[in-house]
């Protein structure tokens, strides 16, 4: 690992073996920094459809129990309407068609008749002795019935015994079942879960895209969000960006939202870049003047070629700015960038008035610094500045009018716990 202390040491290294004057490299005063403004050279005109699918469609439910996936799917869907396709097909104003239905109900009425029969029977008499004449003969007849249904009662249990045995399987094989459905539904629980907290979550991010899009669509923009959103790309890619795009409208029919916007051509073989000039010093006699840049303020060039294509000197209005030609022109301007310099306010000089031109600018992992007349320190080393701008490594710890700039070489090694590579899974080759 390697500290403050090593840029120290190779910075005073430096000051003894090449000496303070010799040590600076020098460095433009005007610094070109990469604009974001692409070099649009046209528009393409879209129109767009967009099909709307309701995410909960694709859900897998084949092992899931009937109700209870409809259930689940009614859910869903209601939330898709909810938190997404209503807002969206507000934002694109729908024709909507209402369609009445009627329920029919029906209602079965049972009734029942209770019949009842009453025999009524008498004994006389006279039939006494009859009776008394074949009470033995009656009681024989009255055992063998007896005899005839207890026989007829061992059969019907016998019979309600192997009922009552298939009901007690048929009783076992349902509660297998139960056992069954119950592990399965164990083990897509957590599934389940996972699947309807991440749509639930996507649909809430939709929202906000869509609440995002929807202000920028009434500013006459465009954005890129949705498109990703909905993990759709332009087939022409980093040459016509989205987000430069200009919306002009939407409609909707159904599950259909038609967009009409434009988007620019980019040349991505040209590259915009934007001065980031220093304002220098210069003392004449008794007064202190100030130079500023009056060169242009943004280039286009092509880094293939080397060449310059064309100069801005004014800042462009609006996100886009076209291309005003594409022809290559004379670099030798560029050259001398000081004579783009102009002298434009001098005052009475005072001490310390140096000072005020101090500037420190970060570019290409470098410090560019102008400090004319004044010094810095390298911890306790006293360094004259040039009079021109010059530049320190990042890594570089120095004092500069009474603030410090630290600066570190750091070597940081990482190295995951082994049974965390296992759990996960991931397979390391050197």
């Amino acid at each position: 690992m390697y500290t403050a202390a090593y840029g120290f040491y190779y910075a005073l290294s430096l000051l003894a073996l090449t000496g303070a004057a010799n040590v600076h490299n020098s460095a433009s005063p005007v610094l070109w920094r990469l604009s974001h403004q692409p070099v649009v050279i046209g528009f393409h005109a879209i129109t767009m459809n967009i099909q709307l699918v309701s995410p909960c469609t694709l859900m897998e439910m084949e092992d899931v129990e009937k109700g209870f996936a409809k259930t689940m799917f009614q859910q869903c869907n209601q939330t898709y309407e909810d938190l997404f396709k209503s807002k969206l097909l507000k934002m694109c104003p729908e024709q909507k068609h209402v369609a009445f239905g009627r329920e029919k109900r029906f209602v079965v009425a049972v009734g029942f008749v209770l019949i009842a029969v009453v025999a009524c029977a008498g004994v006389g008499p006279g039939s006494y002795a009859i009776s008394e004449s074949y009470r033995l003969e009656t009681r024989q007849k009255e055992m063998k019935v007896a005899m005839d249904e207890l026989q007829r009662k061992v059969f019907l249990l016998n019979e309600e015994k192997n009922f009552l045995r298939m009901e007690l399987r048929k009783v076992t094989s349902t509660i297998d079942q139960l056992i069954n459905d119950f592990r399965i539904f164990k083990e897509r629980t957590v599934e389940t879960q996972y699947l309807v907290s991440h749509l639930t979550s996507k649909l809430m991010e939709g929202k906000k895209i869509l609440h995002d899009t929807e202000k920028v669509w009434k500013l006459g923009e465009m954005n890129d969000n949705l498109f990703e959103y909905l993990n759709f790309t332009m087939d022409c890619g980093e040459e016509c960006p989205v987000d430069l795009g200009i919306f002009h409208g939407c409609s909707s029919k159904e599950n259909e939202v038609t967009l009409e916007f434009s988007v620019p051509i980019v040349n991505i073989n040209l590259t915009r870049l934007e001065a980031d000039p220093f304002d220098l010093m210069v003392k004449k006699q008794n007064n202190t003047c100030s130079q500023k840049s009056t060169g242009p303020l943004y280039t286009v060039l092509s880094l293939h070629e080397d060449c310059i294509y064309e100069t801005i000197m004014e800042n462009p209005k609006g996100r886009i700015a076209l291309a005003s030609s594409l022809r290559c022109k004379n670099t030798t301007s560029f050259q001398t960038e000081e004579s783009h310099f102009r002298t434009e306010e001098c005052k009475a000089s005072r001490l310390f008035d140096e000072r005020e031109y101090i500037q420190v600018k970060i570019y290409n992992n470098m410090y560019y610094i102008y400090c004319p007349k004044s010094s810095y320190f390298i911890g306790k080393r006293k360094v004259e500045c040039p009079n021109q701008v010059f530049t320190l490594p990042l890594s570089l710890t120095f004092t500069l009018n009474d603030v410090q700039y630290k600066g570190n070489v750091l070597k940081n090694v990482y190295r995951e716990r082994e049974k965390i590579l296992s759990y996960l899974n991931i397979s390391c080759g050197t």
